[in-house]
């Protein structure tokens, strides 16, 4: 059974298709509404990551150099390549995502997904209790 997980605040969706720990394969399902912005330069020190593009086109920072990667195409990251990648267009992108070794990426992504998540709620209570204050205040 595979298992969904939506990251509210940048709205990207996973979809664990091959869940595997430590020395295992991961194999993920990733989607990313339109017009995201640019995640952080990150690299990694012992994982590869190879990724396919299902649908739409994700902009990729690697190695110093931007490309637009178009449906249809593949790309590989080796570790400690700095990269990072998003969706700059309208519409919906979705990848298929492997990473090996699997390491604790799956929990990795579960917990800040949810740190995420918990950011949106936090701030949308915080934007409720304001707006209630404030018509308090204004009577």
């Amino acid at each position: 059974m595979s298992v969904c997980i939506e990251n509210k605040l940048t709205g990207q969706r996973i979809v664990f298709l091959i869940e595997g720990r430590g020395e295992e394969q991961l194999v993920i399902r990733m989607s990313y509404r339109g017009k995201g912005m640019a995640p952080p330069l990150h690299y990694h020190i012992a994982q590869q990551e190879k990724f396919f593009v299902i649908s739409g086109e994700l902009m990729l920072y690697n190695e110093g150099k931007l490309d637009r990667i178009e449906a249809g195409n593949s790309f590989q990251v080796e570790p400690f390549q700095e990269h990072a990648m998003w969706n700059a267009q309208e519409g919906c992108t979705e990848l298929d995502w492997m990473v090996y070794p699997a390491l604790n990426t799956a929990g990795f992504l579960r917990e800040s997904f949810a740190m995420a998540n918990k950011q949106v709620e936090v701030g949308k209570t915080a934007r409720s209790e304001s707006q209630i204050i404030g018509v308090a205040e204004g009577e």
